[in-house]
């Protein structure tokens, strides 16, 4: 058997077992997705300076109790979550999500309210996701308009036929903190 003639073969086979392997080289783990242009990356010593920048905004939130806690820092939402409300927006021809910074009331009624959050969210920060669908103005000014369904009330926002909803029931922090990496100092 001559070796010198399975050298391209032998090579072939190596290379396509090595990009087929699984095994992330440090490269993998340094570079950034080909789609996430340089212009919106946040390096990391930046990002912990915003976030301690927000630090005096977020406040304190005085419970019914007297109580006094640190308000909302930080939100966290599932893949999964993310995952089903965008693959909605694809589905209705909608372009993007919009993210109003929103509070709980400090008191909800007993009855009456469609919606409302654990008690020990009152007061707080919170973050809504709302659809947007591509829209023009009179003049052909192209904005990025909210849709939405009120399943509460059964009502849309414009005239369309697409019903996404607002969506929130994000884990709040504080009080659930670990692994939120850009808070300084750690939040318990």
């Amino acid at each position: 058997m001559n070796l010198r003639k399975l050298q391209p073969a032998m090579a072939t086979i190596l290379f396509i077992s090595a990009a087929c392997s699984g095994n992330v080289g440090e490269d993998a783990l340094t570079s950034v997705s080909p789609i996430t242009p340089d212009s919106v990356i946040v390096p990391v010593a930046t990002a912990k300076q915003l976030v301690a920048n927000y630090a005096p905004h977020a406040g304190y939130v005085v419970n019914a109790q007297g109580d006094t806690s640190s308000n909302t820092r930080a939100l966290w939402f599932s893949a999964e979550q993310l995952e089903a409300l965008l693959d909605r927006i694809r589905t209705d021809g909608g372009d993007g999500i919009r993210f109003y910074l929103a509070t709980y009331n400090d008191h909800y009624p007993d009855s009456g309210e469609a919606y409302v959050p654990p008690r020990d969210q009152w007061g707080h920060h919170t973050l809504l996701m709302v659809p947007t669908r591509e829209a023009a103005d009179t003049n052909g000014m192209v904005f990025h308009q909210d849709y939405y369904a009120d399943y509460a009330y059964g009502q849309e926002s414009i005239e369309l036929r697409i019903a996404a909803p607002i969506e929130n029931d994000a884990a709040m922090c504080p009080p659930n903190c670990p692994g939120a990496d850009l808070i300084e100092p750690p939040l318990p």
